[in-house]
């Protein structure tokens, strides 16, 4: 039966750096997207070599493609990890640099799929962290595994399908039309017309899910587990951020606060 260790500290750096850097980055996003909305930091463009830009823009720029030059270094620096993926960090990359390189018809496709895989891999880091918080209480690290993957997936994707950002999502189907592939290009306008009804599927089935899993947990405490409250404070604080965000946008700062939050908190794990 599992059972939490006497020693070891539920935090995976410790309190203050946490609570900081992890638990608390979703709320201080939406904060920080609040404070910034209708200010001349995100209403007045200007010139960057080139580029017409605002401040935030420029700012949520450099954290996004900061942190995904993070992930080579990270990938790439670590030996042990390396070895393990050669193929997957050298071959594939270049095979898929040499096709973007060549087809238009890629590039088109790869930034439709970067689209979807950013939603995907959002909710798969906040999933990671979460399981950390599992495993620092002593439990099972696989117990209840799939169900957190689940929800994760639910809290990214479920406010997108069903809120007021979902067509800044799928408008990239249209550019599918540049390929030949203008049958895809109904996609938004399907979306929009379906879009209550998808609501309602997520809205039922989202809280029939909800349901299962706090069941699911309440058995597995029972059976001995730790309850992983850091855990808990995480999945909350991000759910309540994503749904509002989303789902409502009522600051126009969406796209701003979710990657805020994703980049900073990344930033700190490495």
């Amino acid at each position: 039966m599992p059972t939490r260790s006497t020693t070891s500290s539920p935090y995976i750096v410790g309190p203050v750096y946490d609570w900081v850097f992890f638990l608390s980055t979703p709320l201080l996003a939406l904060l920080a997207g609040v404070a910034i909305a209708d200010t001349p930091f995100t209403d007045r463009p200007f010139d960057w070599y080139g580029w017409e830009v605002t401040g935030s823009s420029l700012l949520i720029g450099a954290l996004i493609h900061a942190h995904l030059v993070l992930v080579f270094v990270r990938s790439h620096g670590n030996r042990e990890i390396f070895r393990l993926h050669k193929l997957r960090f050298t071959l594939v990359p270049l095979a898929l640099l040499a096709l973007l390189s060549l087809s238009r018809s890629a590039i088109v496709i790869a930034a439709l799929v970067a689209t979807f895989w950013d939603v995907y891999h959002s909710g798969m880091q906040t999933f990671g962290f979460g399981r950390i918080y599992e495993a620092k209480c002593g439990n099972d690290p696989t117990a209840g595994r799939r169900l957190d993957w689940a929800l994760n997936q639910l809290l990214y994707a479920g406010p997108i399908v069903a809120g007021v950002t979902m067509l800044d999502h799928f408008e990239d189907f249209e550019s599918l039309a540049d390929i030949g592939a203008a049958a895809f290009t109904r996609m938004p306008l399907w979306m929009s017309g379906h879009q209550a009804t998808l609501a309602e599927l997520v809205l039922g089935g989202g809280t029939v899910f909800l349901a299962y899993y706090v069941y699911a947990a309440i058995q597995r405490h029972r059976a001995g587990q730790q309850v992983a409250w850091l855990k808990v404070v995480l999945y909350i604080g991000t759910g309540l951020t994503s749904i509002y965000t989303w789902g409502f946008n009522s600051w126009g700062e969406a796209f701003f606060i979710m990657n805020a939050f994703h980049a900073v908190q990344y930033f700190a794990i490495v």
